[in-house]
């Protein structure tokens, strides 16, 4: 059985990746103690997650829709709600019309 807190601390994206498939995003939110900052819809939560250096950290979690897998990816630390992620993930200053 795998340790969730294992992608703390790797660091290489693509085995992060793979350990979250793995270990399941929900089991990696619980062990990261994930707080929803905010919602947009069921296809998007801004979480703030415990890393191990013991500092907090913005992540935004994504509903794949076209196979219904969730993920999560790590947003700039000033992101306080969905559409700012979105807007720093996208890299522009105009916010979404429609969130996909």
């Amino acid at each position: 059985d795998l340790d969730a807190t294992l992608i703390t601390t790797e660091t290489n994206a693509e085995i992060r990746r793979e350990l979250v498939r793995k270990i399941g995003i929900e089991r990696v939110c619980a062990a990261l103690d994930a707080k929803v900052v905010d919602r947009a819809g069921d296809m998007y939560e801004l979480l703030d997650l415990a890393l191990s250096d013991g500092r907090r950290r913005p992540y935004l979690k994504m509903r794949n829709p076209s196979i219904g897998v969730f993920h999560i990816e790590g947003v700039h630390p000033n992101c306080q709600t969905v559409e700012e992620a979105l807007r720093w993930r996208n890299r522009t200053s105009v916010g979404p019309n429609v969130l996909t």
